[in-house]
């Protein structure tokens, strides 16, 4: 019986037999349950395209640059190739 409780465990465990289980070691887990400096988040107000009501949107100060910046590289692109087809 005890042979049937064995194979059992080893079957429902997921382990196979020999397998050395991969616990993190100590050092891992107090450096993984700190917790790192957080941002403070920043949030808009956003009107939504065919709609009255307002989206709001939660990003850091870091991702809301990124986002301004994005927006100006997308209105530079657009402004060139509008200022491009008025020459030819």
């Amino acid at each position: 019986m005890s042979l049937l409780a064995l194979v059992a465990a080893i079957t429902f465990s997921g382990a196979a037999p020999g397998q050395v289980s991969s616990a993190p070691a100590p050092e891992q887990t107090a450096a993984a349950t700190e917790k790192p400096a957080t941002e403070k988040k920043i949030c808009r107000r956003a009107q939504v395209t065919g709609s009255y009501f307002f989206a709001r949107e939660c990003h850091t100060q870091a991702e809301w640059d990124a986002v301004t910046e994005r927006a100006q590289e997308s209105f530079a692109r657009r402004r060139t190739s509008l200022q491009s087809l008025d020459m030819k």
